[in-house]
């Protein structure tokens, strides 16, 4: 199950997808076939199909974001968040796609074992066990946003009761 921002979407128990709120933009309307995952963002919602590949729906209104563009390939889970959506692809690489205002779109190098994409910001776990983050309005480790161009930084975090955690990579 998945919310986007009026609008909600669940995998179904023979693998389709049904999605109910606001369907403005079609976001709620989920093609046929069967999936593995689903993720709706703000007024588009994304699927990750059983075959691996990604297909998106909703808003594109004058292919202006192509937040439903979804790139060719095979991957291992998709998020949609804003005006943009990330998958993780099959090799473990992250994919962006749709409106890089704030760069959210620009997915470091590297490989990775999760990915979530937000308003103007992405963030990612790397394999080595580090979040990274990418794009404007990222949340540093204190709370605060800003609109800054995108700079890097590490910080370490304290363990918590499931186990250490390791560097966190933030870009504010």
């Amino acid at each position: 199950m998945s919310a986007g921002n009026s609008h909600a979407c669940g995998l179904c128990s023979d693998a389709s997808i049904t999605c109910w709120g606001d369907n403005r933009y079609g976001q709620a309307r989920p093609p046929g076939g069967s999936f593995t995952a689903i993720s709706a963002g703000t007024v588009h919602s994304c699927g990750l199909r059983s075959d691996a590949t990604v297909v998106c729906w909703g808003d594109n209104r004058y292919n202006r974001y192509g937040q439903t563009d979804a790139p060719a390939g095979t991957f291992a889970a998709v998020s949609a968040g804003g005006t943009h959506s990330c998958g993780l692809r099959g090799d473990a690489t992250v994919s962006c796609w749709g409106d890089n205002e704030y760069g959210q779109t620009d997915a470091p190098a590297g490989t990775f074992a999760a990915v979530s994409a937000g308003w103007g910001s992405s963030y990612a776990l790397r394999s080595d066990a580090t979040v990274t983050g990418w794009g404007s309005l990222a949340i540093d480790l204190q709370g605060r946003t800003n609109n800054r161009p995108a700079t890097q930084s590490r910080r370490r975090l304290r363990g918590s009761p499931g186990g250490p955690v390791r560097n966190f990579v933030y870009r504010a």
